[in-house]
């Protein structure tokens, strides 16, 4: 839709929803309304727009512009708040690390984000100094002795063209749930899938050790203890019989392969959905919904990755059943074969691994339909997901059965 000049974003029918848009309007509506308040300081819109723009016009000087990573750490102060708006008034991505990780993660996560520059303060800032000559960023830390910037006073461009950056509002990161990838040109969005396998390669080529996750879960037998786990929670479910399900999960313990050994950080919910992609370049910035994340085989992610290949338009986006030529998607062996060309694992991907995806996905819907049943769901629209339980549970079926008719075909052969 976007490459449609008729359609695309103008005033006449697009109105950007975005936190710079709201501070924008703050600032000229209500300029003298408390929006901050910080031990003894208090600030009004203008006041913190005022914030926003000295930071803006400092990351404008040091070189920082549209893509580029900003990390931070820093507690919770009006430049922590700040951030979130000046990084993205000139164009750049921000990433906020935790304060509490030592010298080692920071320098991992720094590399890995490819940050032009770290923001710290307080009790974060001897770490993030180690942490940032060690990963080759510039530091600056706040109230520090000397020519440490001060955002909170001073001369600031105003009135503030916060916008003045921003093509529009996904600029900055892109985040799509569409595994068609509708908005952009067929021919840019075999591209996008490409970079997907590439991040799930670069997740699975980190050593859990040497980044200091070596017991971030308990490693070997780990389809085993998945399967135990979700089994236990579809068995414990007050949804009505999946008989699907129930055929699933009687199949799965019954044709685990043998372990193989391999072990990596896995990501538990890897797919489109959860990417945010650099704004001009095909590549995998940022891993979102890390909750089921744990030590476990890669062939699981995998697994899950080549799900949509598996599922129809209308269950949860699926690819099954539409023309990827001419959408200029590529197929589930394409994939695979990028990933495996940079992350031999030594085991092929099995129908299993797409069968135990899909059975898992199928238990987290009946865990939706649960809630929705007993009014504790939190998405509006958590009654349109319940079904889908069933259905994938019936793809998961399907699967095990033209696998079985692979298997005999193949073994009355002469």
């Amino acid at each position: 839709m976007r490459r449609d000049p008729h359609l695309a974003p103008r005033a006449a029918n697009h109105r950007p929803l975005s936190p710079l848009d709201f501070l924008d309007r703050a600032v000229a509506v209500h300029p003298n309304r408390l929006a901050v308040l910080w031990r003894d300081q208090r600030f009004s819109y203008a006041g913190f727009g005022a914030i926003v723009a000295r930071m803006a016009e400092y990351l404008r000087a040091r070189g920082i512009g549209v893509g580029d990573v900003v990390s931070v750490m820093l507690p919770n102060r009006p430049e922590m708040l700040a951030a979130h708006y000046a990084v993205s008034m000139v164009g750049a991505v921000l990433n906020a690390i935790n304060t509490r990780l030592d010298v080692e993660a920071v320098s991992y996560i720094l590399t890995h984000a490819e940050s032009r520059l770290l923001i710290a303060s307080g009790a974060a800032a001897e770490a993030a100094t180690k942490a940032a000559s060690a990963a080759g960023t510039a530091c600056v830390v706040l109230d520090a002795p000397g020519s440490s910037p001060d955002f909170l006073t001073g001369e600031a461009t105003l009135p503030l063209d916060l916008l003045a950056d921003i093509a529009d509002e996904w600029q900055p990161l892109a985040l799509t749930t569409d595994n068609t990838l509708p908005d952009l040109a067929p021919e840019d969005r075999r591209a996008i899938w490409m970079g997907l396998a590439d991040a799930l390669s670069a997740l699975h080529n980190v050593d859990p050790a040497a980044v200091g996750l070596a017991d971030f879960g308990r490693p070997g037998n780990y389809f085993d203890r998945q399967i135990t786990r979700w089994t236990k929670q579809w068995k414990g479910s007050s949804s009505a019989p999946i008989p699907d399900l129930e055929a699933v999960a009687d199949w799965l313990p019954a044709h685990l392969p043998p372990d193989d050994g391999a072990v990596s950080l896995a990501h538990g919910d890897f797919r489109l959905g959860n990417m945010l992609y650099h704004p001009t370049e095909p590549r995998v910035v940022a891993i979102l919904d890390w909750e089921l994340s744990t030590l476990g085989h890669p062939l699981a992610d995998l697994g899950f990755c080549v799900m949509p290949w598996h599922t129809a338009p209308d269950e949860y986006g699926g690819l099954l059943g539409l023309d990827l030529a001419t959408l200029g998607l590529p197929t589930e062996a394409d994939v695979v074969a990028r990933y495996m060309r940079q992350r031999p694992v030594g085991s092929p991907l099995l129908p299993f691994h797409k069968v135990f995806a899909l059975f898992r996905f199928a238990v987290i819907f009946v865990g939706i339909s649960d809630r929705v049943c007993n009014g504790t769901a939190a998405a509006e629209d958590a009654d349109s997901y319940a079904p889908l339980a069933a259905r994938f549970a019936r793809r998961a079926r399907d699967l095990i059965l033209q696998t079985d008719i692979i298997l005999q075909t193949e073994g009355s052969r002469p």
